[in-house]
């Protein structure tokens, strides 16, 4: 479906996609190339009319997550478009083009290749066949012309889920490298398909000869008179390298130095409270009254929920009993949640610390895990993930990205067989797939527990909200979230928070 002979509309796509999953497929897979953007709620894909009608936009998470629930086996997208932002971002409602399922399930493996990573363009190539760069490298890997997308198996040359994911993180960056003057393009690609379901494409003889003698058509941008190949090619490596090393010794940078801010936002206090780390604290709302600024507030049963006010933000703090939290905000927005027992007078273990700090880095850079770093974070966070509510959170997210319910029920448990309580955004997740409550008795028998929260404290959690009868107090808030990895407000929402909080809303 293209808009050369008519606008691509919500409609359109909803029409093929309705028909399609009444045929309860083995695989659904969606490619979309065109306008994107990504803000604080998720990836949108901008459609023909967008900007005459806010609702001619795809919302991606909200599509996929309904996609994996429908009965289909395994879902895929490969997204060539933009995930920058644009200042009317917040009012594009987005639409979903898979409807709602009438009976949750478990959710389908799930493979998401964007093309490029947050906050980043899209880059395409000019000339007499213009097209985009992750396009260009995709069709060639699908296509046989690209033997270094493929992997042996059982005697045949297929392309993997994994080996397609492996080889676009390659190309990707060095066929924009290729171009003089470009941005070096990082694609954002998590690979969740699983043995043995996790063939694209069976390479034929006469497709692996093709693309072993080298017949493959080249991208323009290296269609060069001979002897400036070598040299350009040369240079597109080192930038894709340089590239890529860059990034992860960015990332390491700011894992040092959330470390460094978790160890100074932490003392010996024994008390239930949250510390404010990188901003001025201008005022704080509490049930029923407003507090002068401080940066680190006592809470209890009674002040369970305090908003503080900063010069460009606002963030809403919640009190799990038992711990004490810290807020760290870099540049306004809160980029690092942690939480303590108060029984480790304010000792934390290296390895839960180790964690928080990575983690933090990974998502203020990519917003999303990649498999691999997934797997390492999981193993390492068996036992930490329940000794800190806001690792616990981030371990659910990851857990449902990856389609494994069973793990994201059994963090739930433990919370609530420990502590007597689970964070809201665990039974947020869980309610895609059924009654929360059953799902939690189904793990394992127990006790009584309430939930602690009434918003989502992760950003991405804001684009699984049904704003319907259960949470319509949170509708006027979405238009003032900013891009952050924890739930950060601008200004424009101040009043309505204060007021919720003051009357115990959230």
């Amino acid at each position: 479906m293209t808009d050369e002979e008519g606008p691509v509309t919500v409609a359109r796509i909803k029409e093929i996609t309705t028909a399609v999953v009444a045929e309860y497929p083995a695989r659904l897979i969606i490619y979309y190339s065109g306008h994107g953007i990504a803000g604080p709620g998720g990836d949108k894909w901008l459609l023909s009319n967008y900007d005459k009608d806010s609702g001619e936009s795809i919302d991606v998470d909200a599509s996929m997550r309904n996609a994996r629930r429908v009965g289909i086996g395994q879902v895929a997208i490969f997204s060539d478009a933009c995930r920058t932002s644009l200042p009317n971002a917040v009012y594009l409602s987005g639409s979903t083009i898979v409807g709602i399922p009438q009976k949750a399930g478990l959710a389908a493996p799930y493979d998401e290749f964007f093309s490029t990573d947050l906050a980043q363009p899209a880059q395409e190539v000019s000339g007499s066949s213009p097209h985009g760069i992750f396009t260009e490298c995709l069709l060639k890997a699908l296509n046989g012309f690209d033997l270094e997308a493929t992997e042996s198996r059982n005697g045949e040359t297929i392309v993997s889920s994994i080996s397609l994911a492996n080889r676009l993180e390659y190309q990707v960056p060095y066929a924009s490298g290729l171009i003089p003057n470009a941005v070096v393009q990082q694609p954002s690609i998590t690979a969740s398909w699983r043995r043995p379901n996790d063939v694209y494409v069976v390479m034929q003889s006469r497709e692996v000869n093709k693309g072993r003698n080298g017949s493959a058509p080249m991208l323009d941008a290296e269609d060069d008179i001979a002897r400036d190949s070598l040299r350009r090619k040369t240079e597109a490596r080192r930038r894709a390298v340089s590239s890529t090393r860059d990034r992860l010794d960015g990332i390491k940078t700011r894992a040092r130095g959330f470390a460094h801010q978790i160890d100074q936002a932490f003392d010996t206090d024994p008390r239930e409270r949250v510390s404010v780390v990188g901003a001025d604290v201008l005022a704080i709302d509490v049930s029923q009254r407003r507090l002068p600024p401080v940066n680190s507030l006592a809470m209890d049963e009674a002040n369970s929920t305090a908003a503080f006010h900063f010069r460009d933000s606002l963030v809403i703090a919640q009190r799990f009993p038992g711990f004490k939290g810290s807020l760290i905000l870099e540049a306004g927005l809160l980029e690092s949640l942690n939480y303590v027992s108060v029984d480790e007078t304010g000792q934390r273990s290296d390895a839960q610390r180790s964690l928080s700090a990575e983690w933090s880095a990974l998502l203020t850079v990519h917003r999303t895990i990649d498999k691999a770093r997934l797997n390492d974070f999981a193993s390492r966070m068996r036992q930490e993930k329940h000794q800190n509510p806001a690792l616990g959170i981030l371990a659910g997210y990851a857990y449902e990205r990856a389609g494994n319910l069973e793990q994201l029920a059994s963090v739930a448990w433990f919370f609530a067989e420990r502590n007597g309580w689970v964070p809201f955004d665990l039974m947020l997740l869980l309610s895609a797939y059924g009654n929360s409550y059953d799902l939690i008795k189904q793990h394992a028998k127990v006790g009584s527990y309430c939930v602690i929260g009434r918003f989502p404290l992760i950003t991405r959690g804001w684009s699984i909200v049904d704003e319907g009868a259960e949470y319509p107090y949170l509708g006027p808030l979405r238009t003032g979230l900013l891009d952050a990895v924890w739930t950060t407000f601008s200004p424009a929402v101040e009043n309505d928070i204060a007021e919720f909080v003051k009357r115990g809303t959230i």
